[in-house]
Order: structure tokens, then C-alpha cells, then sequence
């Protein structure tokens, strides 16, 4: 990604808020963002469409039953975390989000970033436009923005404001005439905005606190008939304005209910909180019917023929006539998931940790989210797999495991197989079966019943027939597991792995038939008889190799078969140790993802890749799960924002030697950064030959040809001949062009 970037850095107390601009080019890196528009934080009206700022991005609607626009970090925001989006009087288009201003020009986006002196991004709240300048509130107080000066830069900030604590979250900005209304976390604040550098001393703020207001936090500010009206977590407050004394009136309605939006539309002033939505006239509230949606309403906006609504849990909504309908063009489900799987077909199957109907599994096919609402999960989801016959296998937290195979769907219990649940409430709590692991060997379906209270937590069953309980079979101390707090597994033919909350790694292995096993089979290894990592285990995978790695809060770990022990593995800067996810992709590189940044393995473990919110189009440098696409090769990374799919270097792969290309084919090289790549799907070696059969260069099919001999020297243009031999000892061959 190119960017151009200069630095402005303001003093705002003991913060030190870095603005820095940036030139982004649309999509150049190929990457695609999957996000829910669905929770909103807020809606602007511009012309016929709708602005809506939302956790996963920009969505500018214009029909009801049209999709409408939708812009992510890749389109240029840099964030799908948004606050608020404006158009300004000169008709430019300013979106606020987690660390991001962005003046959205189709062309050329400009980002504006903000920090923190500890590097931290900054979230914007809220925009207020004043001609050259523009008011953003932040989670840290008040920024001042002049738009036209050195291509947009800040001019001041301020984060006291009379007596009110300092730096509080700035959540809305009114101007009325010359005067500023700032809606805070710690109450309202109010000043002459004539002299911005008047502002910067406290006493210049007259302050409203919970004394008068009956609450701390205001999330909108009104002026309306003649009085200004505050949206608190603690009820709907009315100002009486008189230039000796102000006073405030609680509505009578809700006075402990939180208020989350106001609006004047049409004439008429409407609010949105715990207790639904309404208008206010003459000092009284009025409730209106919200037929149609679950949950309170956040955020609405009306049209004049359109209202539109967000709901706390039910998504978006419009009413056109005598109730609301779900808005369907809003993405994935929510942006947060437990975890997902991509099958051989390409299908992306993805489940929500949360328990909503509207959420029981979603798939992405064909660009587009299906929910299977026939999977009733009735219980959060923890993990997902899909087998080699692309079915996909859902566990929950106490409800078991679900089975989907397009079509038909089954639940897997206690009753009819040996996934048992706890002991906390004997005997209901025997049905209370949580999945904290699944695996598959190809033939067999491996399960960790978390907390198992027969001590069997190790599940394993013939994937051929699991209609019969004479298929299923459970693993427990005579087999040498010991330990029924199980927090993850991965298996590998012949064996299988598994992982505890405290109590380290157990790897069983049983030979051809899992369903036979001999006693002691499972062997226990830990930071003291093995100096694995930490006990603490969050995540395990084998290689392609059969190499078992093992991710821990304290970092990352593999096994050395050779003298029966762990052997740390160094993490690269740019990541977190806390390491949360791992896949091994179709050419043996490994994905790292930890609490903090993504990183990505060498298959020959020389060389590491760091990505992060910052450095690539990721999407939140906070890493739930990755799994890699072979057929595709792209790879899909869940985050705490949505799932960002990283395309394949290499094209779309193929997985027989004889098929595979050379490309750019001519190869020009014009800097040391030129490679030459293959397309080949899986892991391999590329020998680079003269026309007269001399060796000029041996490598990975990772690596791709630098045009450099085996000595580092430049080799000449020309003509060479390529040999690829996969892990089998199949040859394909090619011809290179080499131009320099």
C-alpha cells in the first residue's frame, strides 16, 4: 500500500494525539473485508440516502429493498469501526472511526490517524462541521481540525473542561450560533467558540454535572422549541435556558431508562433508548409502536417516507407502512464470531459466540450470507469444522454438537453418544455438553467434552456410522487423560493432541483404529517435564509434517519428536505472545494470530511476515480464529471486527505438478523486490535451470525467483528452464524468459 504521510503532533494534557495523513489507494492489495452493517451508531441524512455509520462500516442507503452502498478499510476508511459520517457545507464527505478521520473522495481517500503516546488508536465519536474547521469529539476530549490548512491538520485540542474530570469522552457536539454544546461522559459543557484558544482554560466552559442533570453521561444534544434536550444513561433531561439561571426537568417517563438517540424530523423531536421510541411534545413523551423488532432502539432517522431503525440486538430496520422489516442487505450477521471453517467447496461456515435466534450458523457463498436457520444451536457456539465431505460440525456451550450436510441436520448429546456434560447440577447438568475442540483424522470425528463429569472429556466416533453408539467411544485416565478441563485439540493420522486449560498437553497416540485404543496411550507434557511454553494452552495444530504446535497466552511452542520435549518459538515484533489461533496453509507456511497482530511462518522457518490494522488492510489486529481456503488459497482471518480474506500470492492454485506456470512470465526484473512465482497450490521445490542444464538456483516454491544464481549474483537475461518436484517426487516443468 503507498502512502504519503507527514506528522502533526499536539500536546492534549498528558496525551500526546498524533495526526497523520495518508493517501490510500483503493483495494491495491487485493485483500476483501466481511463485516455486519447491522449495528448503527449513527444516521445522517443526505439528499435521498441515508448515511450510517457502523461497526463494520460505512452504508449509504437510498431503497429499502436495494443494496445499497457499503464501504470497509479496504474502499479507504482504514477502519470499519465507525462513529459518525458527515457531508460538510462544501459537500465533502468526513467519516470518523477507531483512530481514523477520513475525507472520503472516490479517487483519493484521506486518512487521517490518530494515536495515543502509547500508540494506541484513538476512536472517534462524533463530527460538527464549521466551515474551514471541524469539532470531533474523541474518547479523550475535544479536537479541533482545520480542513484546508497543509491538506487537513489539527489546530488545538482540549480535554478540561471546568470542573468536570478531565479528558471525558466527548460523544456529541451541537453548535448553536457561536456557542459549543459538548454531550460528554461526565456531563454537558458549554462555551463561546469565537477564540479556540480561549477554550483550551477551563474556566472558559460553563458545566452542567449529575447535580443537575440527575446523569453523568450525554449522548445527545437538542435544541428544540425553545429548550435544549439531553439523551442520558439515566433518562431524558430538558433544559430551561435564562440568562441568570438555567434549570433541568427529567421527562416523567423512563426517569432511570438510558437514552441512546435524538432527532428532530419533520418537525417533531424523537428519542430512542431502553424504553423504545417516541416523540416529545410540550414537555411529554409520547411512546410509538415498534412492531416488528427485538430489542431496545439505538439510533433512527426518518426520511420523510422512511423511518429507519437499529436495535440493539436485531439489526436494521425500516418501516414504510404499518410495521418495521429487516433491512437484508447488512452483511454477515455480526461482526464478532466464535469461530469458522472453510470447506472444500469454498463455502465460509461461520457461528456467533452470542445466542440469537437470527444467528444459529451463516454461510458465505457466492458473495453473498445465508443463515441455516434448521441448525438450531440454542446455545452459543464455541467451535466449527468442516470434514473432507464438506460437512460442517458446530459444538456449542451446552447444547452439544450439530451436524449440517446441506440438507439434514443432527444433534449429538448425551443420549446418543458419549459426549457427557458437568457435574455442577446432577443429573440435568449430564445434558449440559460444551465443545471446546474438534478434529478430524478423515475417517474419524475427535470431540473434547469440556469438564466431562465421567472423567471420559476425549470423544471419538466412526464418521461412517454415527446413528449407532457402538461408533462412539471416550478416551479418560485409562487411557491416561487425566484431565477434564480441555481447552483445544488437532489430530493427525495416528494420533491426536490434546490441549488443557492449566494443566499442559496430552498426545495420544493409538495406531490404526482410534475406537481400539490400548491403555496409556495419552502422554502428559508440561512446562516441567518438557518445557513446553505454558500449560495454559489456547489453540494447537499439526503441520503438514505431522510437527504439533502448540499456542499459549505466554507464546508459541513445537514439539521435537527427537528428544521428546517443546522447543520455544520466537515470535516476531509486531505481534503479541498471546497467542489465540494457528492454520497451516496449503504450501506449509504457518499462521500465527495472537491478541495482538497476525504473523505468518515460512514453511521454511527462516522467515516472518507481520500483519497488523496498520501495515495491511487487516481488519482489528485482535485475532479470533484463521483458516486457509486450498482450493482457493486465500486465507480467511476472523478478528474483532469482521473477517478480512487475504488473496492467494500466487493466483489461483492448481495441485498437479504439470499445470503449474511461471508468472509474471516474462519475467522483467526492475527491483530486488521482482519475483517470479508459481502457482502451484502445495508444498514443493523449484530447481531453475540454463537452457544448457546447468543448476542456477534451488528453492522453496514459497520463496518465488529473485533472477538470482545460487551465489547471489544476477543472472543473465535470457531463457531458463524450471523443474517443480512436489512432496510425492512428482515433475513438472516450464520455461522462464528473464529480462533485465
Amino acid at each position: 500500500m503507498d502512502r504519503k504521510t507527514h506528522k502533526k503532533t499536539v500536546l492534549l494534557g498528558l496525551t500526546i494525539l498524533l495526526c497523520l495523513w495518508a493517501s490510500i489507494a483503493h483495494s491495491a492489495t487485493g485483500w476483501k473485508s466481511l463485516t455486519s452493517f447491522g449495528e448503527v451508531r449513527r444516521m445522517r441524512v443526505v439528499g435521498d440516502s441515508v448515511y450510517m455509520a457502523t461497526s463494520g462500516g460505512l452504508l449509504i442507503v437510498s431503497d429499502t429493498q436495494q443494496e445499497g452502498v457499503s464501504l470497509t478499510n479496504v474502499d479507504g476508511l482504514g477502519t470499519v469501526d465507525l462513529g459518525d459520517a458527515i457531508v460538510d457545507a462544501s459537500g465533502r464527505r468526513w467519516v470518523a472511526g477507531l483512530g481514523r478521520l477520513v475525507l472520503l473522495d472516490e479517487n483519493n481517500p484521506r486518512q487521517y490517524l490518530f494515536f495515543n503516546q502509547d500508540d494506541e488508536s484513538i476512536r472517534l465519536h462524533c463530527l460538527a462541521d464549521d466551515g474551514d474547521f471541524l469539532w470531533i469529539g474523541t474518547e479523550i476530549g475535544l479536537v479541533y481540525f482545520a480542513k484546508e490548512v497543509d491538506g487537513g491538520q489539527i489546530q488545538d485540542s482540549y480535554g478540561r473542561f471546568g470542573n468536570l474530570p478531565d479528558f471525558p469522552e466527548v460523544l456529541d457536539i451541537k453548535i448553536m450560533g457561536d456557542s459549543l454544546w459538548l454531550g460528554t461522559s461526565a456531563g454537558l459543557a458549554v462555551a463561546d467558540k469565537a477564540d479556540p484558544k480561549q477554550l483550551k482554560f477551563p474556566g472558559s466552559w460553563t458545566v452542567f454535572g449529575s447535580n443537575l442533570l440527575g446523569a453523568g453521561r450525554i449522548n445527545r444534544v437538542v435544541r428544540y422549541d425553545g429548550f435544549v434536550y439531553l439523551a442520558t444513561n439515566n433518562g431524558l433531561v430538558q433544559l430551561t435556558l435564562n440568562p441568570s439561571d438555567t434549570s433541568a426537568t427529567k421527562l416523567p417517563i423512563g426517569p432511570t431508562s438510558g437514552f441512546s438517540e435524538l432527532r428532530i424530523d419533520n418537525d417533531s423531536l424523537f428519542y430512542y433508548g431502553s424504553i423504545g421510541m417516541g416523540h416529545v411534545l410540550n414537555g411529554s413523551m409520547t411512546a410509538l409502536p415498534t412492531t416488528g423488532i427485538t430489542g431496545a432502539p439505538t439510533v433512527g432517522v426518518s426520511t420523510g417516507t422512511v423511518r429507519w431503525l437499529s436495535s440493539d440486538n436485531s439489526g436494521l430496520h425500516f418501516k414504510e407502512a404499518d410495521q418495521f422489516e429487516l433491512y437484508s442487505f447488512t452483511g454477515m450477521p455480526v461482526n464478532r464470531v466464535a469461530d469458522m471453517a472453510v470447506g472444500n467447496d469454498g463455502v465460509l461456515s461461520v457461528a456467533f459466540p452470542d445466542n440469537q435466534p437470527a444467528r444459529p450458523l451463516a454461510q458465505y457463498r457466492n458473495g453473498g450470507w445465508q443463515n441455516v436457520v434448521s441448525v438450531s444451536l440454542n446455545a452459543s457456539s464455541t467451535r466449527v469444522m468442516s470434514d473432507s465431505a464438506d460437512n460442517v460440525w458446530v459444538g456449542t456451550f451446552g447444547n452439544g454438537l450439530h451436524w449440517y450436510d446441506g440438507t439434514n441436520t443432527e444433534r449429538y448429546n448425551n443420549v446418543n453418544s458419549t459426549l457427557v456434560g458437568n457435574n455442577d447440577n446432577e443429573p440435568s447438568s449430564h445434558g449440559f455438553v460444551v465443545i471446546f475442540g474438534l478434529a478430524t483424522d478423515g475417517g474419524h470425528l475427535f470431540a473434547a467434552a469440556y469438564r466431562a463429569y465421567n472423567d471420559h472429556p476425549l470423544i471419538v466416533a466412526d464418521m461412517a456410522d454415527l446413528s449407532s453408539l457402538s461408533s462412539w467411544d471416550a478416551y479418560g485416565p485409562a487411557e491416561g487423560l487425566n484431565h477434564t478441563f480441555l481447552s483445544s485439540l488437532d489430530a493427525y493420522p495416528g494420533e491426536v493432541a490434546v490441549g488443557t486449560e492449566l494443566d499442559g498437553v496430552y498426545i495420544c497416540r493409538f495406531g490404526e483404529n482410534p475406537l481400539d485404543p490400548s491403555s496409556d496411550i495419552c502422554t502428559r507434557y508440561t512446562e516441567d517435564n518438557s518445557f513446553l511454553i505454558s500449560n495454559s494452552i489456547q489453540t494447537m495444530r499439526y503441520s503438514p509434517d505431522g510437527t504439533l504446535w502448540v499456542g499459549t497466552p505466554a507464546g508459541l511452542s513445537r514439539f521435537d519428536w527427537g528428544i521428546e520435549r517443546f522447543i520455544d518459538v520466537d515470535l516476531p515484533l509486531g505481534v503479541d505472545r498471546d497467542v489465540r489461533a494457528l492454520e497451516f496453509d496449503g504450501r506449509g507456511n504457518l499462521w500465527v494470530g495472537t491478541r495482538e497482530g497476525l504473523a505468518r511462518l515460512s514453511a521454511t522457518g527462516t522467515v516472518w511476515d507481520v500483519f497488523n490494522s496498520l501495515n495491511s488492510d487487516l481488519l482489528s489486529n485482535e485475532i479470533i480464529a484463521v483458516k486457509h481456503a486450498v482450493r482457493s488459497g486465500e486465507t480467511y482471518v476472523a478478528t474483532a471486527s469482521g473477517i478480512s480474506i487475504i488473496p492467494s500470492q500466487f493466483g489461483q492454485p492448481v495441485f498437479d505438478v504439470e499445470q503449474v506456470i511461471a508468472f509474471p512470465n516474462p519475467f522483467v526484473v526492475r527491483s530486488s523486490d521482482d519475483r517470479v512465482r508459481f502457482n502451484f497450490g502445495l508444498a514443493g521445490t523449484v530447481s531453475i535451470y540454463s537452457v544448457a542444464g546447468e543448476l542456477v538456483r534451488e528453492l522453496p516454491v514459497n520463496e518465488g525467483w529473485d533472477g538470482r544464481n545460487e551465489s547471489g549474483n544476477e543472472a543473465a537475461s535470457g531463457v531458463y528452464v524450471f523443474v517443480l518436484t512436489d512432496q510425492s517426487g512428482s515433475i513438472g516443468r516450464g520455461k522462464i524468459l528473464l529480462v533485465r
